[in-house]
């Protein structure tokens, strides 16, 4: 990783990346990779299929959801070694022009000796939705994972305005103008 960088987009930008990824499939941004589906891997092998290293344990990805049934809303987020449970209420997310979503908290709990007693553990996800628009050609979702044990980031909620920060935002938005 460059020294003195850091991507850590405001859920604006992260909404505004989805958008653009959901209206061209093709859409590629660094350091956000393509990930078949987030539940193919388990969370501690994440890391290794990132585009960047990141000292604060932070990875993020664009995934196509799968679904537990055909006709269903559901996602299907078991692995071999556990499942991603969603943690919080949903948060609803305005970025301009109209676009909005939500933001998804989840936990990762594994399989203990007792299958039907799951251990917590220190992975989390935020998984971000775009809202359904019908000029999108596939559907999305946007994530950034993280291992709050070994991670340095802290979500109270506040946002960083750090000169990288601001100057990758800058970049961003340029890229992005069209949307």
């Amino acid at each position: 990783m460059e020294s003195g960088y850091k991507f850590q987009p405001s859920d604006e930008l992260i909404l505004r990346l989805l958008k653009e990824k959901r209206l061209n499939p093709h859409f590629s941004h660094h350091p956000i990779k393509d990930i078949g589906h987030i539940c193919s891997l388990e969370p501690w092998d994440l890391p290794t299929e990132s585009k960047t290293e990141s000292e604060d344990q932070v990875f993020y990805f664009f995934y196509e959801p799968r679904y537990k049934y055909r006709n269903s809303n559901r996602v299907d987020r078991r692995t071999e070694a556990g499942q991603w449970k969603i943690t919080s209420k949903d948060s609803q997310i305005e970025a301009g022009n109209g676009l909005t979503g939500t933001k998804k908290f989840l936990t990762f709990y594994c399989r203990g000796p007792d299958s039907k007693v799951p251990v917590k553990t220190d992975w989390v996800v935020h998984e971000y939705h775009a809202k359904d628009d019908p000029r999108y050609e596939k559907e999305f979702v946007l994530c950034w994972i993280t291992n709050r044990e070994a991670s340095a980031y802290v979500d109270d909620g506040s946002e960083t305005n750090t000169a990288d920060n601001d100057a990758w935002v800058e970049e961003s938005s340029v890229i992005l103008s069209s949307l």
